[in-house]
């Protein structure tokens, strides 16, 4: 089973339609870019101040943008490209979820995420399941943070896509690239593909 878009587009803040994807529809048993990895690149955070406007953007292509009503924690990863992937991580309700995430699946390295300077933090969480190169268009996850706030996905092809439980909540996420995973079953080893 390939990903599964719906027969319609949404436009990005810059007026580029992004294929709607069918969020429903992905079956991690059956897709067949799914295997396991985990993150092992060390992640930077820090508490965003009050009106600190958050854009989440790859290749020039703004995926997110978020304004901190003060303390939610915000990510900071470094991508291939030297360029750095700064987020608040949400629920689908649009609901800060950092703090979470940090307890549940980081140990800190060093600082102090109430500096701020920020905090150094390696991920601990156990294995997850992961699409390798799936997305391999222009795509939006309609509503992802809450009604009306959608995160668009760039046309090149996205590495590493992964689903993120937040409470009851399964939602996808792009978690980053190769240089930030382990993959640890790929499918042709495992006679799959």
């Amino acid at each position: 089973m390939a990903i599964i878009y719906k027969d319609e587009t949404l436009n990005d803040p810059n007026g580029k339609p992004h294929a709607v994807l069918d969020v429903s529809k992905i079956d991690y048993a059956t897709e067949p870019t799914a295997t396991y990895g985990m993150k092992t690149a060390p992640t930077f955070a820090f508490r965003g101040r009050k009106g600190q406007k958050v854009d989440t953007s790859q290749g020039g292509n703004l995926e997110t943008s978020y304004t901190c009503d003060g303390g939610e924690v915000v990510f900071v990863n470094r991508l291939p490209s030297g360029q750095m992937d700064v987020y608040v991580p949400r629920d689908r309700d649009g609901n800060p979820t950092g703090e979470q995430i940090l307890q549940r699946d980081y140990k800190l390295i060093s600082g102090k995420l109430d500096d701020p300077k920020g905090a150094l933090f390696q991920p601990s969480a156990a294995p997850s399941q992961i699409l390798l190169e799936a997305i391999k268009q222009a795509t939006v996850i309609p509503n992802a943070y809450g009604a009306g706030n959608h995160q668009f996905l760039g046309s090149g092809p996205i590495e590493i896509f992964t689903k993120q439980m937040i409470g009851d909540s399964i939602l996808p996420s792009i978690a980053g690239g190769r240089n930030e995973w382990t993959v640890l079953v790929e499918r042709q080893a495992m006679g799959e593909a």
